[in-house]
């Protein structure tokens, strides 16, 4: 290994033998790094403390398991960085993002709590997870979300997809939107965007306490 390889894996970052180089993906974690540092004020640090799993292939995510002590804690991070804003409605994004959206409604005594949901299909009708066209198929209606401070609820920015879709949405409705999730994954964030509020940074596949066992992985694009 030379000096400069060692120097990459003594920070963390993995080398892509095969391409006889860092990898794109781990080029782009390490500029993702130097960007949300300088956004945040912060070291930006992937899946600190974590419970993971290797999954085969080089770029194949880790697997953490988020238990429900785990959602809680996250939460109550949310749930502080929150403190003193002003929300009028909570919008969760379904399926994931409900069950955090309901929780922090109970910590923050907020009642008004709505649901979006949206899919995304390519022209041919067929669902796809690319960055594609989306399409709601429930959303409150525009009086509900029209000036209001809406914060949008979800478990995961990955690609960043779906909170962009359900932002932009509140925004031709009229509202204010900010949005919240458990866990922002920078180095897959597919937009120049980043959530206004996130509990912690991960490269891993998160396994949340609601889902199916890890025998069973549930779909996860957002």
């Amino acid at each position: 290994m030379s000096a400069v390889e060692s120097c990459f894996v003594g920070c963390g970052v993995w080398y892509g033998k095969e391409r006889g180089g860092l990898s794109v993906r781990r080029r782009r974690r390490v500029a993702v790094r130097s960007e949300l540092g300088e956004r945040t004020g912060k070291k930006a640090s992937f899946g600190e403390g974590r419970r993971t799993e290797k999954v085969s292939g080089e770029e194949e995510d880790e697997r953490e398991d988020c238990g429900w002590d785990k959602v809680e804690e996250l939460v109550d991070v949310l749930v502080e960085k929150l403190s003193g804003k002003k929300i009028d409605v909570v919008l969760g994004i379904t399926r994931g993002g409900m069950v955090p959206a309901v929780l922090m409604c109970e910590k923050m005594k907020l009642r008004n709590l709505m649901s979006a949901t949206v899919m995304f299909y390519t022209d041919s009708g067929s669902r796809f997870y690319g960055l594609t066209h989306p399409s709601f198929l429930h959303f409150p209606e525009d009086q509900l979300i029209e000036g209001r401070n809406v914060l949008i609820v979800d478990d995961v920015w990955d690609t960043g997809r779906t909170a962009r879709s359900v932002r932009e949405r509140v925004l031709r409705a009229g509202g204010e939107p900010s949005v919240a999730v458990l866990h922002f994954k920078p180095y897959r964030n597919q937009f120049d965007d980043m959530p206004d509020f996130f509990a912690e940074t991960t490269d891993s596949w998160i396994m949340y306490a609601w889902e199916p066992s890890p025998d069973e992985p549930s779909e996860q694009a957002p």
